[in-house]
């Protein structure tokens, strides 16, 4: 680990500031693939601080987003922000908000939550921190927003949606909006919304049947394999109208199933009736019997 964080800091002091993304994210491959690993390369980076800069802070910030951990994440993030010599930068902020958007994945995902809406307060919760990252990235230390942090914002958004809820906040939609208004607003890279965005929002909205605006999305901001998107899209639209039609043959059928039912039970009572005058009468005709055997 030490090795590593020389041999990063070298590379950094001869090329100066680049692109290092794809090294971050090798180094926190295998840092996330063991916990303990991670809390100690983070120790053994505070303890060398003459090789520190914020691409070894953010090869951890790293190895904690892809597996969610949100906690070591905003910690890290605390320590960044009042360290001398190191801060935080796009980078930083881009693993902060993809902790925060697989720890909502992760939430809804688990067994006990996947088939119930998530709380109102916790939805709060985790749309404040987002845009508290975001205010704090682009008022604070003056950083543009960049494709990955709008990226995993988006994808928290719509990992808020719950297609078994029924509310008056469409997180889908306000997804959506944001990436529109990003792409046409000019104070915004070009290519803030990436492809790898619009193909999120167009499958979003698919899944909530939300043909027209996915359909909308393919045609104006896909460029890459929109032939694949419309398909997509059509096929589920046609397995949406299939379920719905077994769906509605379903419940006629257990509306005539239930009529069958009361009919049935109409019946039965009429014939209980019939029974009882029936009963009422060979009692009359058995005392009449018993009175003409007396009277003989």
């Amino acid at each position: 680990d030490n090795d590593v964080i020389d041999c990063f800091s070298e590379m950094i002091r001869l090329h100066g500031e680049k692109d290092y993304r794809p090294l971050i994210r090798s180094i926190s491959y295998t840092l996330r693939a063991s916990a303990n690993r991670c809390t100690r390369f983070r120790v053994q980076l505070f303890q060398k601080r003459k090789n520190q800069n914020v691409h070894i802070f953010n090869s951890v910030l790293s190895a904690y987003s892809e597996s969610g951990n949100l906690h070591h994440c905003l910690k890290l993030l605390d320590t960044l922000r009042i360290y001398d010599g190191v801060e935080p930068n796009a980078d930083s902020y881009s693993f902060v908000m993809e902790a925060l958007a697989v720890h909502v994945q992760n939430y809804v995902n688990r067994p006990k939550n996947a088939l119930h809406p998530v709380q109102i307060n916790q939805r709060v919760k985790w749309l404040k921190l987002a845009d508290q990252l975001w205010d704090e990235m682009m008022m604070t230390y003056e950083i543009p927003i960049n494709t990955h942090v709008f990226h995993q914002y988006v994808r928290m958004l719509t990992l808020l949606h719950h297609r078994n809820e029924d509310t008056d906040t469409n997180y889908i939609q306000m997804a959506t909006d944001y990436a529109v208004d990003a792409y046409k607003n000019q104070s915004f890279d070009d290519h803030i919304v990436s492809e790898k965005s619009w193909i999120l929002l167009v499958n979003a909205n698919i899944l909530i049947e939300n043909y027209d605006t996915a359909l909308e999305l393919i045609r104006k901001y896909l460029r890459s394999e929109p032939e694949k998107y419309y398909t997509i899209l059509e096929r589920h639209r046609q397995q949406s109208e299939k379920n719905n039609e077994m769906l509605r043959q379903q419940q006629e059928r257990l509306l005539k199933e239930k009529e069958n039912d009361l009919l049935l039970s109409d019946n039965n009572e009429s014939s209980g009736v019939e029974d009882v005058f029936d009963n009422d009468d060979s009692e009359e005709l058995l005392l009449s019997s018993m009175k003409d055997e007396e009277n003989e």
